[in-house]
């Protein structure tokens, strides 16, 4: 349907080879003959989308969809701008892009100063995971 919106939402799969790949839940499909760079489809329910999308390791399990394990999306694509912008090219190939709007992709840093001499496991993964995620810096 041409004026239905078209929305994505982004897993990352855990188990197909060494490398992460990012997988596109879709509400619309490509044309014949266009092939998108990212795996995914147009056959999935809503919920399987956010399941999918929303496992976050250490908050939720990951989810099993046939044979592939799929966890949070922002593991790879915490700014999937750059997917978005490949999917218009697909779906409206001669359609010059006007503007994209990425929110919740930043992150907010608190003036709080850690005065102690040592920092804690989970400190430090924080900050490890803080530094994968930063799209600001």
């Amino acid at each position: 349907n041409p004026a239905c919106p078209k929305v994505a939402a982004i897993s990352t799969i855990v188990n197909r080879g060494q490398t992460p790949k990012a997988f596109v839940f879709r509400n619309y499909g490509h044309f014949p003959g266009t092939n998108s760079h990212y795996l995914g489809g147009c056959q999935y329910k809503m919920w399987q989308a956010i399941r999918a999308s929303s496992a976050a390791p250490g908050y939720f399990a990951e989810y099993a969809l046939g044979s592939d394990l799929h966890q949070d999306g922002g593991l790879l694509l915490n700014n999937p701008s750059a997917l978005a912008l490949h999917e218009c090219k697909c779906i409206w190939p001669d359609t010059p892009l006007e503007c994209i709007v990425s929110l919740g992709t930043g992150r907010y840093e608190s003036d709080v100063r850690n005065t102690s001499t040592y920092t804690s496991l989970k400190t430090k993964l924080s900050n490890v995971i803080s530094s994968a995620t930063d799209t600001e810096g």
